[in-house]
């Protein structure tokens, strides 16, 4: 991870230093490492995951009570952020609070209805901003709990999408939700651009496979390429930032770190029973992993993103918790001849 971070923050030196790309990587690390390292015991997890959807609740809520009498497709959650700005914080929300909520024993009646009502503030904001890596990133997330946990998934889900439908429906209407799945289905020409743009910053990757040609020299480098007339241009996906940012070196040490993270197992030896709690920590950071690539998909912020770091570094705490000691096998013991032969005498 660290590897990544400085390899990355290199590349920006082709297109002159930029102190803030190596301060908000920086941040990246730290970010994941100290909430990692901050996971003591499932309170310390708990407590986090509430922490999170307390805060993107609060965002939530607030944007729908104020922006609920005027309602236009968008719910300014985030203060001068577009409609997409709100999920990239709010996805990994919604993913651990639910998995406290219908997994967890240990935690209260009361914690588990503050993380209901943010859970579902946080889902009503972003199904009311029709932005479609939203709904994609909650489809995830519903498919990934409902394999998790089967039935119990099924029906909580049941009730919360009701819930939320009712509430669309009654208090603010769905005609520029009908709007926007419309010009979804019948318009091809924004995915094609992103498809575009995607080939070009591989191509652009493989042509400077070492340091890339920086993140900010890649926005130029796509607009000359793709004829675009206002000099720059974003990736809008993470892969295709870094690959042709900062170079296919960089890009595999993206996909070490990740694999590195995914294929995380305990000791050769250890009793299946005594990795029963890893293997269900360790899903679901393979849930957040997941979620970290789809949302990618649509952005490259993802990156800096807080909440997707926290999320990360609270799972990375779990499964460390989680895993079982060393497991050594106990030897035979040794008989000998005399008292002579033994090694301690």
């Amino acid at each position: 991870l660290s590897a990544f971070a400085g390899l990355y923050f290199a590349s920006t030196f082709s297109g002159g230093v930029q102190i803030s790309e190596g301060i908000k990587i920086a941040a990246t690390v730290v970010t994941i490492l100290s909430m990692a390292m901050l996971v003591r015991s499932w309170e310390d997890f708990s407590a986090g995951t509430l922490g999170m959807c307390l805060a993107v609740g609060t965002l939530a809520l607030s944007g729908v009570t104020v922006d609920a009498a005027s309602y236009s497709g968008r719910i300014e959650a985030v203060d001068n952020a577009n409609r997409n700005a709100y999920s990239l914080y709010a996805l990994p929300c919604v993913l651990l609070g639910s998995y406290v909520f219908l997994n967890s024993r240990r935690d209260s009646f009361f914690i588990k209805g503050l993380l209901a009502v943010t859970i579902l503030a946080t889902t009503l904001c972003i199904c009311l901003n029709v932005n479609r890596s939203g709904w994609i990133g909650l489809a995830a997330i519903l498919v990934m709990l409902t394999y998790e946990r089967s039935l119990k998934s099924a029906i909580a889900f049941g009730i919360a999408g009701g819930l939320i439908g009712w509430v669309v429906v009654t208090f603010f209407g769905v005609s520029h939700i009908e709007e926007r799945v419309a010009s979804t289905r019948t318009g091809l020409e924004s995915d094609i651009g992103r498809w575009n743009l995607i080939v070009n910053s591989f191509f652009v990757g493989v042509e400077n496979p070492l340091l890339g040609v920086s993140p900010e020299g890649l926005t130029r480098e796509l607009a000359r390429r793709l004829g675009y007339s206002g000099g720059q241009i974003n990736t809008h996906n993470v892969f295709a930032h870094v690959i042709g940012g900062s170079g296919v070196v960089c890009f595999l040490l993206l996909f070490y770190c990740g694999s590195t993270m995914w294929r995380w197992r305990p000791s050769d030896g250890a009793p299946a029973a005594a990795t029963v709690g890893f293997r269900k920590a360790r899903r679901l950071l393979r849930y957040v992993l997941i979620l970290w690539m789809v949302r990618g998909f649509f952005t490259h912020e993802i990156i800096y993103s807080p909440s997707f770091n926290m999320a990360i570094g609270l799972c990375l705490g779990l499964c460390a918790l989680r895993l079982p000691p060393r497991f050594v096998p106990r030897r035979a013991p040794t008989s000998y001849r005399s008292a002579a032969d033994h090694p301690s005498i």
